[in-house]
């Protein structure tokens, strides 16, 4: 790239790219042409260039632009990857008897994705939202499910089954205790999955950052 931030090869990805951010600035397509014919772009191909680009960006963020119709599948999407996730999390758990930090990057991914196909593909700032309030739920649900497995299975080695079958899976003690022991279930490289889980639910249903009135 150049001083003024512009592409030096003209490849299509990188005029798509170019576009865009000048779309995002405001910039009129006339002025956007020029400034392709500044970077190499011949003078007549120029306008018709921008022409296409310009219109197949704005088709994109009318597709992708948020309906309020679309949320509600989203959130529930959303839930539902956060229940569905946070329990596969923890049945890997009972299954290996390992504490597999890094699913929570994978229940981030889920709740990401989740919400996209949900909304219909619609993408934008309050589904972003949606999908990394979903990750941390899912996160939490995880944590929940494997603080309760290793709860009852230290419990029936001190006190025996019939004691430790007793416990219930939900209760408002049992959650309070959960929250006081969380802090000490949590490891630096836990604390990195979530953060990396986190980024992942917020980029996935990323938009254009384009705001368009339907033609």
């Amino acid at each position: 790239m150049d001083r003024k931030g512009t592409p030096q090869k003209a490849t299509l990805q990188g005029l798509h790219d170019f576009v865009l951010k000048e779309m995002r600035s405001g910039t009129h397509k006339l002025l956007i042409a020029q400034k392709l014919v500044e970077m190499g772009v011949d003078s007549t191909e120029a306008p018709q260039l921008v022409d296409t680009l310009h219109g197949s960006i704005l088709n994109q963020a009318r597709r992708e632009q948020v309906r309020t119709a679309s949320l509600l599948p989203a959130i529930l999407g959303g839930g539902v990857a956060a229940l569905v996730g946070g329990a596969v999390w923890a049945l890997i758990v009972t299954m290996t008897g390992y504490v597999i930090g890094y699913m929570a990057w994978g229940v981030g991914l889920l709740a990401g994705f989740a919400v996209v196909y949900s909304a219909g593909g619609r993408r934008g700032v309050s589904l972003q939202l949606l999908a990394v309030g979903a990750s941390l739920l899912g996160i939490a649900l995880g944590k929940y499910f494997t603080f309760y497995y290793l709860l009852k299975q230290a419990v029936a080695n001190r006190q025996g089954a019939e004691v430790a079958a007793q416990i219930p899976v939900i209760s408002k003690g049992l959650i309070l205790f959960f929250v006081t022991m969380l802090p000490k279930m949590l490891s630096p490289f836990d604390l990195l999955w979530v953060l990396l889980a986190v980024v992942s639910a917020w980029s996935i249903p990323k938009g254009l950052g384009l705001t368009v009135q339907d033609s």
